[in-house]
């Protein structure tokens, strides 16, 4: 059986088992396999679709009993340098812009969406996740046209839980864009479970810009290609 701590790698040989626990904090675990599974490509990448049932392996979810097969590279162990490990938490802090119909929110509603700890909902997944807290009101009437968003983009149904668009979201929606997960802390999305807490703290469009580029600066200086990656 192969034993290993997170952010560390180690050599697996045939026979070797792999044995992966429960997630005690955050969503979702990762492994990486040096030289990538071998899988056909699909739209530029070999991950698996499972809404649309492409990619990966069959389309589908993996079962017992599958075979991955991976290109076969030699790699020397390697661990994630410590001031480059990011902290897991169950309290999140966003930073997030205003968005196209922030003013549909009456004043109080406004308030609270930037001044409240929202709890993270059983309605979460890689489509996006449910914030629960005060019933924010809107003045859509739900009529408004579909509109462009993205993953990190916050709709607010009529029902007042506003929803936090992530990965696998759809290009287009009919609920207000209330607000917008700024790109610098997008990549926390995947990681909040039901029962997490969440804050927002806004910022103005060019401070979000001037903060991804000072993350990237710091990842650049262990990463290289850490523009092209995110």
């Amino acid at each position: 059986m192969v034993t290993t701590s997170a952010h560390e790698s180690r050599i697996a040989r045939a026979g070797d088992e792999l044995a992966i626990g429960a997630a005690e904090i955050g969503a979702r675990s990762y492994i990486a396999v040096t030289g990538g599974f071998a899988a056909d490509e699909v739209l530029g990448s070999s991950s698996t679709n499972l809404q649309a049932g492409f990619g990966g392996l069959q389309g589908r979810a993996l079962l017992a009993g599958d075979v991955l097969r991976c290109d076969s590279v030699v790699a020397e162990s390697a661990r994630t340098p410590d001031e480059f490990r990011l902290p897991m938490s169950s309290t999140w802090a966003l930073r997030t812009c205003i968005a196209r119909e922030t003013d549909l929110l009456d004043d109080d509603s406004h308030d609270h969406l930037f001044n409240t700890n929202w709890t993270v909902a059983r309605r979460a997944d890689r489509m996006g996740v449910r914030l629960e807290g005060p019933r924010l009101a809107v003045s859509s009437d739900g009529r408004m046209p579909s509109a462009g968003v993205i993953p990190g983009t916050i709709q607010c149904p009529e029902d007042g839980s506003p929803y936090v668009l992530s990965v696998d979201a759809g290009t287009v929606g009919g609920y207000p864009r209330i607000a917008q997960v700024a790109r610098v802390d997008r990549h926390v999305l995947g990681q909040l479970r039901p029962g997490d807490h969440v804050r927002l703290l806004r910022r103005e469009p060019d401070d979000a810009v001037t903060e991804l580029r000072a993350k990237l600066a710091y990842w650049r200086e262990w990463l290289p290609d850490i523009d092209e990656v995110l």
